[in-house]
């Protein structure tokens, strides 16, 4: 038998499968020492203090504890991806991938038609969900103005886009 029809027929080499990852949950202000925790130790952005995380979606870990986040900032008919993080020990389980569907799912019923995001090394992983590289002078005025694009994150960033409509 060859190698392609036993691996179509679940023996040699097949991919181990991953278990369904559980839809993130909206977070809570109990939640935001767990995700500064999480930012500072992938050293992204923190949220400012007070900030509301009405717009920010977590993952939790089979203990409870906060493992995974991610942030959704709408301005006007534009949304702003920022901070998708995941614990160490938890990455490649597909925690991000279900942070990103998430904000993205939201972002499409708050009307946003195009979703930014601003990175330093991964931009390969974001074209798997869409996004696509444009230049920093091509964000609408509002994503532009936003403390993350104005001074949280470093010029070298690089902003990337995913229209949510045609």
């Amino acid at each position: 038998m060859s190698g392609l029809k036993a691996r179509r027929q679940g023996g040699l080499g097949e991919k181990k499968r991953r278990r369904a990852v559980p839809a993130p949950r909206a977070a809570a202000d109990a939640d935001r020492p767990a995700i500064q925790r999480l930012l500072r130790a992938s050293s992204l952005p923190l949220t400012e203090k007070g900030e509301k995380l009405d717009h920010f979606f977590v993952h939790d870990g089979d203990d409870g504890s906060v493992i995974g986040a991610a942030g959704l900032e709408v301005y006007g008919c534009a949304g702003l991806l920022r901070s998708v993080v995941v614990a160490g020990p938890a990455r490649k389980q597909g925690i991000a991938a279900a942070l990103i569907e998430q904000v993205v799912d939201r972002a499409r019923t708050q009307g946003c038609k195009a979703l930014y995001l601003l990175t330093l090394d991964a931009e390969a992983y974001f074209q798997r969900f869409g996004f696509e590289v444009i230049s920093r002078s091509e964000a609408p005025a509002a994503i532009s103005g936003s403390p993350e694009f104005a001074r949280l994150c470093p010029e070298s960033a690089v902003l990337m886009q995913k229209k949510l409509v045609g």
